[in-house]
């Protein structure tokens, strides 16, 4: 085995014992909303090889299944089922306070070091990560607050690159999840989340867009209200607390 599976060989038990199970090259821990994983990347620089960045993501399947069902439903099932909902590249993640994911390993003799430097990594940023965007309402402000007082593209990316963790596709997810929370300004969202996807011409643009016509109109559907009355009757974990949550922003705005 070359020094990058001694490390990996080496690192599942340790992981396992934070109840990670090791798979295609991630450590994930399923849970009843989805699963969370942690992904550590190397690199070989001859002659040396380099631990050089980690990701760290977490799935609600709810949420996913839903951008789906509304504006992927051309694209391979098989694919979406290893989207994230809330995921990003730990260096990025903990780089406002200095932080970053590096190590030179020169030979077996570095591999307990960078045995104990990537469960720090877990224990540190990544772990915390997890419970922090395990909480729905959580991930819901970093997609969703601010975005109703942006009126222009810049200020709409200036917020999201501000934001704990920078979302590729905020606009998605953030319908879905203001809708099921039952959220004042869900109108509003809909509009200004289009601000990041203007109508310049390009081909990027005019595929969100159209992706975001499609969801706005599945989830204004029959067919909507009827995939949530299958998942409330198959006692959805995720969905009957997202209902919890809607009955009392309700009760606390009525």
């Amino acid at each position: 085995m070359n020094i990058k599976q001694q490390f990996f060989q080496a690192f599942k038990p340790i992981m396992a014992g934070h109840g990670l199970t090791f798979k295609k090259g991630s450590f994930v821990q399923k849970n009843p909303e989805g699963w969370w994983k942690y992904t550590v990347y190397w690199k070989y620089w001859f002659p040396i090889w380099e631990i050089n960045q980690a990701s760290m993501s977490v799935r609600k399947n709810l949420i996913q299944e839903i951008v789906y069902n509304g504006g992927y439903a051309d694209k391979d099932p098989k694919w979406f089922k290893s989207t994230t909902t809330m995921g990003t590249f730990v260096g990025y993640y903990h780089f406002n306070e200095g932080g970053s994911v590096q190590m030179d390993i020169e030979s077996e003799a570095d591999i307990p070091k960078a045995l104990a430097y990537c469960e720090d990594i877990y224990l540190r940023i990544v772990l915390p990560f997890f419970k922090r965007f395990d909480d729905i309402e959580a991930i819901d402000r970093n997609v969703n607050d601010g975005v109703v007082a942006c009126n222009t593209y810049d200020e709409i990316w200036k917020l999201h690159n501000n934001k704990p963790v920078k979302e590729n596709f905020p606009i998605y997810k953030g319908l879905v999840i203001a809708k099921l929370l039952g959220r004042a300004d869900y109108a509003l969202l809909k509009e200004r989340h289009l601000l990041a996807y203007p109508e310049d011409g390009s081909a990027k643009s005019k595929r969100y867009r159209e992706v975001h016509k499609k969801l706005c109109t599945y989830l204004s559907s029959d067919a909507f209200e009827l995939f949530l009355q299958k998942k409330r009757a198959k006692k959805d974990p995720l969905l009957a607390k997202m209902d919890k949550i809607r009955y009392r922003n309700q009760s606390q705005s009525s």
